[in-house]
């Protein structure tokens, strides 16, 4: 084994689970932590460093958690510096994404996300305050590059952009729907039968 440069691997039995070498064409049962070291990836920044790929609607990610903690979620920790010497996460940086994308008219993949849920840092990070927010970002038509839309920051606070509205009831989106919308700074009204009009203010 020595001389052929084989690995302890080489003594090691076939398997799904335990003690064994791994098949890849099998439904392995991964008892220990796994860890995948995306530094060698040779595709670009923002390329996965797993994936899971098919086409018969069976492409997803499954969390299962059981017991009276049960509490399956992603998480994400982010910071400065680097795995083998981590420093402070610094103000506005994204602790966790969730974004989606997709494929042009010919088939070629679009390079960023067209829309998006931001875990961000809003402060940076110390032993006693590590305030965050979270953003919301879609792609509006005629566009390819996606803006934020509602930001819920670590006091509680809803923003959305400006121009935008709240509305009641899919049927009817944007100005023909009702709800509440900002008109240049101007809060306004609208129910399902009537117009846009401002708010009465004292």
């Amino acid at each position: 084994r020595g001389n052929l440069g084989l690995g302890a691997a080489a003594t090691k039995n076939i398997g799904t689970s335990g003690n064994a070498v791994p098949l890849l064409d099998g439904a392995n049962t991964w008892s220990n932590v796994q860890t995948v070291n995306s530094d060698s990836n040779p595709n670009p920044a923002g390329s996965a460093s797993l994936v899971v790929e098919g086409s018969v609607n069976k492409e997803r990610v499954e969390i299962r958690s059981f017991g009276a903690s049960a509490q399956p979620q992603f998480q994400g920790f982010a910071g400065s510096g680097s795995a083998a010497a981590p420093g402070q996460t610094l103000a506005n940086t994204r602790i966790l994404g969730l974004g989606g994308g997709g494929y042009d008219e010919t088939g070629a993949r679009m390079a960023t996300m067209k829309a998006l849920i931001s875990l961000n840092a809003e402060e940076a990070f110390t032993a006693t305050s590590s305030p965050t927010y979270i953003s919301f970002s879609t792609t509006p038509v005629g566009s390819s590059v996606f803006t934020e839309r509602l930001r819920i920051t670590s006091a509680g606070n809803a923003i959305i952009s400006a121009g935008a509205y709240l509305n009641w009831g899919f049927s009817a989106f944007g100005p023909t729907g009702y709800g509440l919308r900002d008109n240049g700074g101007v809060i306004e009204a609208k129910n399902s039968g009537g117009s846009w009009a401002p708010i009465p203010t004292a």
